[in-house]
């Protein structure tokens, strides 16, 4: 299971070294969990990626703003998988949110159910 709880700080490490910047990472299914960085264009307020096949999870970054669920991450998020928000990557500690989402309906989780921090 440990080995699983580093996925949200390995994201977080990753968007850390670009704070001002939002960002994309998948994590997917091949043979095993993979954390995925696809090709990305990203600027202060958006990102855009190429989805990869097997997805499981879905981590962006809203930059220095707080971790909510935008409308346009309601709109985009479609599928039946788990979507993770970070925010505040100016600070200390970082600002993370978990959803599952089926198809456009959401529900929000703990970190600790999914990841057992």
């Amino acid at each position: 299971m440990a080995k699983y709880r580093c996925i949200s700080t390995l994201a977080v490490s990753v968007f850390a070294a670009a704070p001002l910047r939002e960002h994309y990472l998948a994590v997917v299914w091949d043979r095993g969990y993979r954390l995925r960085k696809p090709p990305q264009e990203a600027s202060e307020c958006g990102v855009s990626y190429e989805r990869l096949p097997h997805t499981v999870l879905d981590i962006h970054s809203h930059s220095l703003m707080t971790a909510f669920f935008s409308g346009t991450d309601n709109r985009d998020e479609q599928g039946l998988r788990l979507y993770m928000v970070i925010g505040e990557m100016g600070t200390l500690f970082p600002e993370v949110r978990l959803r599952v989402g089926v198809y456009g309906y959401f529900a929000p989780l703990k970190l600790e159910k999914v990841f057992g921090v």
